[in-house]
């Protein structure tokens, strides 16, 4: 069986692009070893190459959806909404 050339051929997923660990901490302004701590504790996914530890691209988004906040209105505001 031949080796596939590239992680998506891999993975038959296209647009799985992989970062390194330094890339996706680098992204999300945090340090490398969170975000290998992170990938160990099951928090992203991640996936092991040889001697390297990577994550999908894909996870920056999650991760950012998931420590969304709502918005906050504010009290001017609340008086201008209509109520229904």
């Amino acid at each position: 069986m031949q080796k596939p050339s590239n992680p998506t051929e891999a993975t038959g997923r296209e647009g799985c692009e992989l970062l390194t660990m330094a890339e996706f901490a680098r992204r999300l302004s945090i340090s490398v070893w969170t975000a290998r701590s992170w990938a160990y504790r099951g928090r992203i996914a991640s996936v092991k190459l040889g001697a390297r530890l990577q994550v999908p691209a894909s996870e920056i988004v999650r991760v950012v959806a998931e420590g969304m906040r709502p918005r906050v209105i504010q009290d001017e505001e609340r008086e201008r909404r209509p109520t229904a």
